[in-house]
């Protein structure tokens, strides 16, 4: 197996990745919110490392990647606010996507995507979670990020 450029700051990166998304996870089932500091120095951080897997070329797979995890959940909270009149997923869900984006690229959001969204549901379903109370889903988003970058350790 013949391993590229960014592997190792990949692989020594793991660690922080680990420890910020548990501490998200932890904050957004206490707070329901999840804060700046941890899901931009994540975006922060995964875009530095898509830099230096590149070469000095733009990462555009992690550029669009970011955008566009940021761009679809920011739109889904927006549309669910306009309907329901209620927040459902949060700014601090579109940067934590963003951030996903910029480690994993735009080819991977999908799966996280599912990955989050079903264990989320499971949680509910097994839980019999109240439908009136909120549910945070950046512990959800989390998983499914960990899930996505283990992946991507492998594949790439």
């Amino acid at each position: 197996m013949s391993f590229g450029q960014g592997f190792l700051p990949d692989v020594l990166a793991t660690p922080f990745l680990i420890v910020v998304l548990v501490a998200l996870a932890r904050y957004d089932l206490r707070h329901n919110r999840l804060p700046d500091r941890g899901t931009l120095a994540l975006v922060a951080a995964g875009l530095a490392l898509a830099f230096w897997r590149s070469q000095g070329l733009l990462p555009w797979l992690e550029i669009s990647g970011a955008c566009a995890g940021f761009a679809v959940f920011w739109a889904i909270g927006e549309l669910f606010w306009r309907v329901r009149g209620q927040d459902g997923l949060g700014l601090g869900d579109a940067k934590l996507m963003a951030a996903c984006g910029a480690w994993v690229g735009i080819e991977m959001l999908p799966l996280v995507v599912l990955i989050s969204a079903g264990s989320a549901l499971i949680f509910v379903v097994a839980t019999r979670h109240d439908r009136a109370a909120p549910l945070a889903f950046g512990p959800w988003l989390a998983v499914g990020f960990l899930i996505g970058w283990c992946v991507h350790l492998v594949v790439v």
